[in-house]
Protein backbone atom coordinates (compact mmCIF):
# COMPACT_ATOMS: atom_id res chain seq x y z
CA UNK A 1 0.00 0.00 0.00
CA UNK A 2 1.12 3.56 -0.45
CA UNK A 3 0.12 7.13 0.31
CA UNK A 4 1.46 10.64 0.11
CA UNK A 5 2.05 13.17 2.85
CA UNK A 6 2.30 16.94 2.23
CA UNK A 7 5.53 18.51 0.97
CA UNK A 8 6.41 15.70 -1.42
CA UNK A 9 6.62 12.99 1.20
CA UNK A 10 5.70 9.43 0.31
CA UNK A 11 4.68 6.60 2.62
CA UNK A 12 4.72 2.92 1.71
CA UNK A 13 3.95 -0.18 3.76
CA UNK A 14 4.30 -3.93 3.17
CA UNK A 15 2.68 -6.97 4.76
CA UNK A 16 0.09 -5.54 7.18
CA UNK A 17 -0.62 -7.52 10.32
CA UNK A 18 -4.31 -6.62 10.61
CA UNK A 19 -6.86 -6.06 7.88
CA UNK A 20 -10.48 -4.93 8.25
CA UNK A 21 -12.91 -5.04 5.33
CA UNK A 22 -16.58 -4.07 4.95
CA UNK A 23 -18.42 -5.10 1.79
CA UNK A 24 -22.22 -5.29 1.60
CA UNK A 25 -23.11 -7.52 4.57
CA UNK A 26 -19.68 -9.01 5.11
CA UNK A 27 -17.03 -7.88 7.59
CA UNK A 28 -13.64 -9.55 7.49
CA UNK A 29 -10.57 -9.33 9.65
CA UNK A 30 -7.26 -11.19 9.53
CA UNK A 31 -4.81 -11.17 12.42
CA UNK A 32 -1.09 -12.00 11.95
CA UNK A 33 0.74 -10.48 14.90
CA UNK A 34 3.46 -12.99 15.73
CA UNK A 35 6.66 -14.04 13.99
CA UNK A 36 9.70 -16.04 14.93
CA UNK A 37 13.21 -16.66 13.64
CA UNK A 38 15.08 -19.82 14.52
CA UNK A 39 18.61 -19.55 15.85
CA UNK A 40 19.94 -22.17 13.44
CA UNK A 41 21.80 -20.33 10.67
CA UNK A 42 18.98 -17.79 10.43
CA UNK A 43 16.57 -20.35 8.98
CA UNK A 44 12.86 -20.40 9.74
CA UNK A 45 11.50 -22.96 12.16
CA UNK A 46 7.75 -23.41 11.56
CA UNK A 47 7.37 -26.16 14.14
CA UNK A 48 9.12 -24.04 16.75
CA UNK A 49 6.86 -21.07 16.05
CA UNK A 50 3.70 -23.13 16.36
CA UNK A 51 4.96 -24.65 19.62
CA UNK A 52 6.24 -21.39 21.10
CA UNK A 53 4.18 -20.54 24.19
CA UNK A 54 5.33 -16.92 23.99
CA UNK A 55 4.36 -16.45 20.33
CA UNK A 56 1.08 -18.33 20.74
CA UNK A 57 0.20 -16.14 23.72
CA UNK A 58 1.11 -12.95 21.85
CA UNK A 59 -1.04 -14.03 18.92
CA UNK A 60 -3.96 -15.11 21.12
CA UNK A 61 -4.13 -11.68 22.79
CA UNK A 62 -4.86 -10.04 19.45
CA UNK A 63 -7.28 -12.72 18.29
CA UNK A 64 -9.22 -12.48 21.57
CA UNK A 65 -9.52 -8.70 21.25
CA UNK A 66 -10.68 -8.90 17.63
CA UNK A 67 -13.23 -11.54 18.54
CA UNK A 68 -14.53 -9.37 21.38
CA UNK A 69 -14.97 -6.31 19.16
CA UNK A 70 -16.37 -8.08 16.09
CA UNK A 71 -18.84 -10.15 18.14
CA UNK A 72 -20.62 -6.92 19.07
CA UNK A 73 -21.09 -5.96 15.43
CA UNK A 74 -21.66 -9.26 13.61
CA UNK A 75 -24.51 -11.73 13.56
CA UNK A 76 -22.10 -14.56 12.92
CA UNK A 77 -18.35 -15.07 13.24
CA UNK A 78 -16.06 -17.69 11.72
CA UNK A 79 -12.78 -18.03 13.57
CA UNK A 80 -10.23 -20.79 13.02
CA UNK A 81 -9.72 -22.92 16.12
CA UNK A 82 -5.94 -23.00 15.68
CA UNK A 83 -3.54 -20.55 14.02
CA UNK A 84 -1.85 -21.42 10.76
CA UNK A 85 1.49 -20.31 9.32
CA UNK A 86 2.02 -17.71 6.63
CA UNK A 87 5.55 -17.71 5.23
CA UNK A 88 6.94 -14.58 3.56
CA UNK A 89 10.39 -13.97 2.05
CA UNK A 90 11.93 -12.66 5.29
CA UNK A 91 9.48 -13.55 8.06
CA UNK A 92 6.74 -15.99 8.87
CA UNK A 93 3.62 -15.38 10.92
CA UNK A 94 0.97 -17.11 12.90
CA UNK A 95 -2.31 -16.22 11.21
CA UNK A 96 -5.91 -16.64 12.31
CA UNK A 97 -8.50 -15.55 9.71
CA UNK A 98 -11.67 -14.06 11.18
CA UNK A 99 -14.78 -13.46 9.09
CA UNK A 100 -18.21 -12.26 10.13
CA UNK A 101 -21.62 -11.32 8.79
CA UNK A 102 -22.04 -7.70 9.82
CA UNK A 103 -25.14 -6.04 11.20
CA UNK A 104 -26.84 -3.88 8.58
CA UNK A 105 -26.08 -0.64 10.41
CA UNK A 106 -22.36 -1.30 10.86
CA UNK A 107 -20.20 1.68 9.87
CA UNK A 108 -16.67 0.81 8.79
CA UNK A 109 -15.05 3.88 10.33
CA UNK A 110 -16.85 3.27 13.63
CA UNK A 111 -15.57 -0.30 13.59
CA UNK A 112 -12.02 0.91 12.89
CA UNK A 113 -12.23 3.25 15.86
CA UNK A 114 -12.88 0.26 18.11
CA UNK A 115 -10.34 -2.06 16.48
CA UNK A 116 -7.48 0.45 16.44
CA UNK A 117 -5.01 0.32 18.01
CA UNK A 118 -5.01 -3.46 18.29
CA UNK A 119 -2.97 -5.08 21.08
CA UNK A 120 -0.28 -5.79 18.46
CA UNK A 121 0.58 -2.08 18.22
CA UNK A 122 -1.08 -0.53 21.28
CA UNK A 123 -0.79 -3.14 24.01
CA UNK A 124 -3.14 -4.27 26.77
CA UNK A 125 -4.90 -3.00 28.78
CA UNK A 126 -5.28 -0.34 26.09
CA UNK A 127 -5.41 2.88 28.14
CA UNK A 128 -2.53 1.99 30.47
CA UNK A 129 -0.42 0.52 27.65
CA UNK A 130 -0.87 3.55 25.41
CA UNK A 131 0.07 5.89 28.26
CA UNK A 132 3.24 3.85 28.85
CA UNK A 133 4.11 3.84 25.15
CA UNK A 134 3.70 7.61 24.88
CA UNK A 135 5.97 8.10 27.89
CA UNK A 136 8.66 5.54 27.05
CA UNK A 137 8.80 5.07 23.28
CA UNK A 138 10.38 8.40 22.40
CA UNK A 139 9.08 8.26 18.82
CA UNK A 140 6.46 10.16 16.85
CA UNK A 141 4.95 7.24 14.94
CA UNK A 142 3.25 9.42 12.35
CA UNK A 143 1.44 7.02 10.00
CA UNK A 144 3.37 4.01 11.29
CA UNK A 145 1.06 1.42 12.92
CA UNK A 146 -1.98 3.43 11.85
CA UNK A 147 -4.89 2.29 9.65
CA UNK A 148 -4.40 3.01 5.94
CA UNK A 149 -6.97 2.16 3.30
CA UNK A 150 -9.97 3.35 1.32
CA UNK A 151 -13.71 3.88 1.74
CA UNK A 152 -16.34 4.67 -0.91
CA UNK A 153 -19.61 6.61 -0.89
CA UNK A 154 -21.51 3.44 0.10
CA UNK A 155 -19.44 2.98 3.24
CA UNK A 156 -17.65 -0.07 1.86
CA UNK A 157 -13.88 -0.24 2.09
CA UNK A 158 -10.74 -1.95 3.29
CA UNK A 159 -8.13 -0.86 5.82
CA UNK A 160 -4.89 -2.39 7.08
CA UNK A 161 -2.38 -1.52 9.76
CA UNK A 162 0.70 0.10 8.22
CA UNK A 163 3.65 -1.92 9.46
CA UNK A 164 7.07 -2.67 7.95
CA UNK A 165 6.92 0.67 6.23
CA UNK A 166 9.01 3.56 4.96
CA UNK A 167 8.63 7.34 4.96
CA UNK A 168 10.27 8.76 1.84
CA UNK A 169 11.40 12.39 1.76
CA UNK A 170 14.03 14.19 -0.33
CA UNK A 171 15.88 11.00 -1.27
CA UNK A 172 15.91 9.65 2.29
CA UNK A 173 13.93 6.66 3.56
CA UNK A 174 13.07 6.21 7.24
CA UNK A 175 12.13 2.57 7.88
CA UNK A 176 9.70 1.42 10.54
CA UNK A 177 9.17 -2.00 12.13
CA UNK A 178 8.48 -3.30 15.61
CA UNK A 179 7.70 -6.26 17.82
CA UNK A 180 5.13 -7.20 20.41
CA UNK A 181 6.59 -7.41 23.91
CA UNK A 182 4.99 -9.92 26.25
CA UNK A 183 6.03 -12.03 29.20
CA UNK A 184 8.88 -14.24 28.00
CA UNK A 185 10.16 -11.83 25.33
CA UNK A 186 13.92 -11.64 24.89
CA UNK A 187 15.29 -8.14 24.12
CA UNK A 188 17.97 -9.57 21.82
CA UNK A 189 15.50 -11.77 19.95
CA UNK A 190 12.97 -8.96 19.57
CA UNK A 191 15.62 -6.57 18.24
CA UNK A 192 16.81 -9.20 15.79
CA UNK A 193 13.24 -9.80 14.66
CA UNK A 194 12.82 -6.08 14.01
CA UNK A 195 15.95 -6.04 11.85
CA UNK A 196 14.66 -9.00 9.84
CA UNK A 197 11.29 -7.32 9.31
CA UNK A 198 13.00 -4.23 7.86
CA UNK A 199 14.59 -6.30 5.09
CA UNK A 200 11.32 -6.31 3.14
CA UNK A 201 11.29 -2.54 2.73
CA UNK A 202 15.07 -2.27 2.43
CA UNK A 203 15.15 -4.75 -0.46
CA UNK A 204 12.26 -2.95 -2.15
CA UNK A 205 14.05 0.42 -1.89
CA UNK A 206 17.46 -0.68 -3.09
CA UNK A 207 19.06 -3.66 -4.77
CA UNK A 208 22.49 -2.77 -3.43
CA UNK A 209 23.64 -5.27 -0.72
CA UNK A 210 25.24 -2.48 1.30
CA UNK A 211 21.87 -0.75 1.68
CA UNK A 212 20.22 -3.97 2.80
CA UNK A 213 22.85 -4.48 5.45
CA UNK A 214 22.53 -0.91 6.62
CA UNK A 215 18.82 -1.25 7.25
CA UNK A 216 18.88 -4.70 8.84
Amino acid sequence: MGAREPRSRGYSSREPSLRAERSSSEARSSSTPSSGLSTQAGSWDPVGLLRSAKDRHEHALVVHELRSVLARHCRRLRIAEEPDLRKLPHVQHLITPIEGQAHDDLQLLALLEQLHPSPAVGGLPRAAALAHIREQEGLDRGWYAGPVGWIDDRGEGEFAVALRSALLHEGCATLFAGCGIVDGSSPDDEYRETEVKMRTMASALSSRPSMSRRYG
